[in-house]
Order: structure tokens, then C-alpha cells, then sequence
């Protein structure tokens, strides 16, 4: 398994505070839709999923 590179803690905890603004599609695709349910670990891999999809199109 690779390791990702880590998205600074202010910019997770940004997400935590205001997921809407976040675009991120945690409560269409993700395990819930409370962002509370999810670890740093997650956050930091749907950013990163959100980064490169973001530069892709």
C-alpha cells in the first residue's frame, strides 16, 4: 500500500467545521453523511481524491 502525503491539520479541520464548503461528495458516496464519522485519515483521502479530479477535468 502507498502512502499519501498529508493535507495540513488547519485545512482538515476546515472540512470538519464546514463540510459544505468543503466539495466534497462524503454524503452522496462516502459511508455517511455526518463528516463527524470520519477519521483524519478519511478526510485527507477524499481531499486528495478531490485535488487530482479537480485537475483532471
Amino acid at each position: 500500500m502507498e502512502k499519501i502525503k498529508k493535507i495540513e491539520k488547519s485545512k482538515i479541520n476546515k472540512v470538519y467545521n464546514r463540510p459544505d464548503q468543503s466539495g466534497l461528495m462524503y454524503k452522496l458516496y462516502g459511508k455517511s453523511v455526518n463528516i463527524d464519522d470520519y477519521s483524519e485519515r478519511e478526510i485527507n483521502e477524499m481531499l486528495w481524491v478531490f485535488i487530482v479530479i479537480r485537475n483532471i477535468c
